[in-house]
This record gives structure tokens, C-alpha cells and sequence, in this order.
């Protein structure tokens, strides 16, 4: 069933003329906003019973019934008198219904944990502007980092056993499937403070690649040992580290053998 909303209008209007006489017989025609378009109003918040448009004002002055719209109904209201001479200032323009959600809106600068501007993510960059969230676009949003926080979408990391770089602010979960032992240790860029990210490093099919002595700059182990890749094959070991900025340094840990 169709729901109405009041025009606010309707629910306290007395009219008066000129010379404070009361307005009897005169008329109210409605339109749509900013148009000559008339538009129908409703007795009731059900929009069953429609007014007459014009509606004419009782001998009080007032209307007879309440003003009832559909919702996103912006509505025109003309002030007419008793012989449809138009009102000097009598015409009322674009009035929403009360309460109506469709008349309910947000501007963006008034939202707060948008973006502040486009991210380091080249990929997904121009989605995100200054002080703007597109909605068509938020589909296309996913692994975005926003206002300091990424997205926990897993982010595969290219193996290579020279160069290997991992952008934190990608993700905060990363895989990785080593196909030969690393020589030359993995750089992790754009960290944010107290960010933690979680590295998956399989072992391919053939296993026996390592990383002993090429971990990632920075890192700090329990114990002040760095540990050993399980080397089985297929064998997934998983990485945890928490940066804090402060210090520089990772706090790492590696949970090994989810084989």
C-alpha cells in the first residue's frame, strides 16, 4: 500500500487578504515544482481520496482536508482568489513533504572518513577524488586503501627472488608462491602505523625454497631470531608482522606448516 507524506502547508495554513479579512473562496492549485504541471494531492497519507486542484478554502480560511503527497513529490503551491486572480506572492516553490526520505540528503563535505585524495593504487586511483566517493564506482573500490586503512582483500605479491615489493598500502593480506629461494630481500612499502599485515608464502610443488637471511628490512623476530620457511612442498607457512612507525620496525612472527 502507497504511503503519503504531508505537505506542511496544509496541516496550519489560514489565509488572510489584504485588509485581514479571512480568505474565504479563495483557492489553492498545485503543481509540480517549477512547473505549470498540475499535480495531484491526497486527503489521506493512504492516496486514496484525492483533493480538488484547485481546493477551495473554507469559510475559516482554511483548507478542508490535509495535503498528502507521494514520496519525491517536490511540490508548487499558487495562491489563487476567489475569481482565480493569481496572489501577489502567494506562489510557494519546490516544498517537500515532511519527513519524506527521498528528500533526506547528505553532502559530501559533511561526511568525515572519505578519501582525501586519489591513492597510491595506479589501478584504482581516479575512483577516489578530493572530498568525493562516486557511488556508480564503488563496485570498483575493492583493495582501495581508505583514510589510513586497507582493505583486507588478499593482494597477490609477483614472486621474484631479486625484487620481490610488497605495497602495504594494497592490502593487509598478501600471497605469495615462491618458485626458487630468495637472494636479495623483499622491500614492504607504504606501511601505516600500527598496520599488521598477514603474508601467506607457499612452497610450490617442488618445495626446498628458502629466505633464511633475506627477510625484509626492519623486521624483528621473538627472541631475536629470525626463523626458517618450511620446505616441504605445497607447504604454507604465514607471516605476521605489526608496523610501528615510532620505532621503524616490524614485529614479526611466522606460523609455520599449514601443509
Amino acid at each position: 500500500m502507497a504511503t503519503g507524506y504531508l505537505i506542511p502547508v496544509a496541516n496550519c495554513l489560514q489565509v488572510f487578504s489584504d485588509q485581514g479579512i479571512v480568505a474565504s473562496g479563495y483557492k489553492l492549485a498545485t503543481y509540480l515544482a517549477g512547473s505549470t504541471t498540475p499535480v495531484t494531492t491526497y486527503t489521506t497519507s493512504s492516496l486514496t481520496v484525492a483533493n480538488t486542484n484547485p481546493v477551495v478554502l473554507q469559510s475559516n480560511g482554511r483548507l478542508p482536508n490535509a495535503m498528502w503527497v507521494p514520496s519525491g513529490t517536490l511540490v508548487k503551491i499558487v495562491l489563487l482568489d476567489a475569481n482565480n486572480n493569481v496572489i501577489s506572492g502567494g506562489t510557494y516553490d519546490n516544498l517537500s513533504a515532511i519527513n519524506d526520505p527521498s528528500a533526506i540528503t547528505i553532502p559530501a563535505s559533511s561526511v568525515t572518513g572519505l578519501a582525501a585524495s586519489a591513492t597510491t593504487d595506479t589501478t584504482n586511483a581516479s575512483n577516489i577524488t578530493a572530498g568525493t566517493l562516486p557511488a556508480a564506482r564503488i563496485t570498483a573500490l575493492n583493495g582501495v586503501q581508505f583514510g589510513g586503512f586497507a582493505s583486507t582483500t588478499p593482494y597477490p605479491v609477483t614472486f621474484s627472488a631479486t625484487a620481490m615489493s610488497l605495497d602495504a598500502s594494497q592490502s593487509n593480506v598478501f600471497t605469495t608462491t615462491l618458485t626458487a629461494s630468495i637472494t636479495v630481500a623483499p622491500t614492504i612499502v607504504n606501511p601505516k602505523d600500527g598496520q599488521t599485515i598477514n603474508w601467506f608464502l607457499t612452497q610450490d610443488s617442488t618445495g626446498g625454497r628458502l629466505i633464511t637471511g633475506y627477510w625484509p628490512s626492519g623486521f624483528k623476530w621473538p627472541g631475536g631470531s629470525a626463523p626458517v620457511l618450511t620446505t616441504a612442498a605445497n607447504a604454507v607457512d604465514l607471516l605476521v608482522a605489526t608496523y610501528r612507525a615510532s620505532t621503524g620496525y616490524w614485529y614479526a612472527s611466522l606460523i609455520k606448516n599449514f601443509s
